[in-house]
């Protein structure tokens, strides 16, 4: 069984330098696989894939090398806290885009994700997956065990999976110690099988089990009936929201409050006006291989002028970074969280804008074209 340990190990350092390395085309098409396998396989991606989740099992084997002994939150504690991570996801569902981002921005994972794509991230941004990452030497997984929205969202997705971890009960000796190596505090030993949401299929359990066959990963036969109900509706909630309303939609009410606050001078800074149902973002930098450099470019938002450092390495995208501006913060923050992610994803400026903040958006978009075309 400590193959499979192995094998897992070896899966997620692939996908973390696949990631560093940006040679994932789709993102989104690849996490729509992953959110879908998870309704029949369970949540394989936090157990072997997510680059923080990889981090966290670093630091925790650092710990276990450096002798420091791994504490388990208290049950009780533990039973309340789980549920966190769930009010997490609920606030980036249902809130205000301020309380998102608030959030995103305190997000280990995410901040992560951003620095191994070579975007620039704060200084809180490092101190936040600093601090998470120490945790770990001494908690098994702390972030996806409490915060991780994520995680959430694929557990959910997983509560009627088709395939699970099975204990049987004829041979279990009763030694706990599946109870005791799983990182996500799951009493495994009380149950037939696995069917917390929690599970994230690391398999620790299978490895540590002392009787050959008592914990497998078998197809189990979940029986439909009025307590399923409820379950459900949360799933096709979350799916609903995942494919169907997705970042576009976030901050639409502010995007009209904004929208009702402009007049004409703001509109035309720069004898540029923008209208959205005029703009269009087809591109117009060379067909020809990007030459490697930086380069600036300027835009016109919501309040003027700004300018964007454009790094191309390989050919490719790197960077893009807003070196200057003069937004309002609430609405900046906004579109330079997606936009450059968006346009190094794609390799191109043909991106959506962000709901609510139409016009730094906007903004970001022309700085990018206005450095390419330099």
């Amino acid at each position: 069984m400590k193959l499979l340990q192995k094998y897992r190990f070896m899966v997620q350092s692939v996908f973390i330098v696949l990631t560093c390395l940006s040679f994932l085309i789709s993102f989104k098409f690849l996490m729509m696989i992953f959110l879908l396998s998870s309704i029949f396989l369970g949540v394989f991606f936090c157990g072997w894939i997510c680059p923080f989740g990889t981090v966290q099992d670093i630091f925790s084997k650092i710990g276990s090398f450096f002798k420091i002994r791994k504490r388990k939150m208290p049950t009780k504690i533990h039973g309340i806290l789980k549920y966190s991570r769930y009010l997490v996801l609920v606030l980036t569902m249902v809130l205000t885009a301020d309380i998102i981002f608030s959030v995103m921005n305190l997000n280990p994972k995410n901040n992560f994700d951003s620095f191994l794509m070579g975007n620039a991230i704060s200084y809180i941004s490092l101190s936040v997956i600093i601090v998470f990452a120490l945790i770990s030497l001494f908690f098994e997984r702390p972030f996806c065990n409490y915060l991780c929205f994520e995680g959430a969202k694929y557990g959910i997705l997983s509560y009627f999976r088709l395939l699970r971890i099975k204990r049987d009960e004829s041979s279990c000796i009763n030694c706990k110690k599946c109870d005791k190596a799983c990182p996500m505090n799951i009493e495994i030993s009380t149950d037939l099988y696995v069917s917390s949401p929690q599970c994230i299929n690391c398999m620790e359990c299978l490895t540590q089990c002392p009787v050959n066959n008592c914990i497998s990963y078998k197809p189990v036969k979940q029986k439909l009936g009025i307590k399923s109900i409820a379950p459900i509706l949360l799933i096709a909630f979350t799916i609903f929201f995942t494919f169907f309303i997705g970042k576009s939609e976030r901050g639409g009410r502010e995007e009209k409050e904004q929208v009702s606050s402009l007049n004409t001078s703001e509109l035309n800074v720069g004898a540029e006006s923008y209208n959205d149902s005029t703009v269009s973002f087809e591109e117009n930098y060379p067909d020809d291989k990007l030459i490697d450099g930086e380069y600036l470019g300027e835009g016109i938002g919501f309040r003027g002028k700004m300018t964007v450092s454009v790094v191309v390495k390989d050919s490719k995208i790197s960077q893009v970074e807003v070196v200057s501006h003069r937004e309002d913060r609430k609405w900046f923050n906004r579109a330079n969280y997606y936009i450059p992610r968006e346009i190094i994803e794609t390799q191109s400026t043909d991106v959506d804008v962000v709901s609510g903040a139409t016009y730094s958006s906007i903004g970001i978009i022309n700085a990018v074209k206005d450095a390419l075309n330099g």
